[in-house]
């Protein structure tokens, strides 16, 4: 199976800076002083529903 998965520039550049991020290439306070902003998202813990 084969597929297409299209960007707009601001879209790579952004998956660019979240994956030097990751790649610890680039800190977050750096990506914010050059410009590179992106947006942070609290992580989402799943937990059980108590009785």
């Amino acid at each position: 199976m084969s597929f297409m998965i299209t960007m707009s520039q601001k879209e790579l550049h952004r998956l660019e800076v979240v994956q030097k991020i990751r790649d610890r290439r680039l800190s977050v306070v750096q990506a914010g002083r050059t410009g590179m902003v992106i947006r942070l998202q609290q992580p989402v813990h799943l937990t059980s529903a108590k009785a």
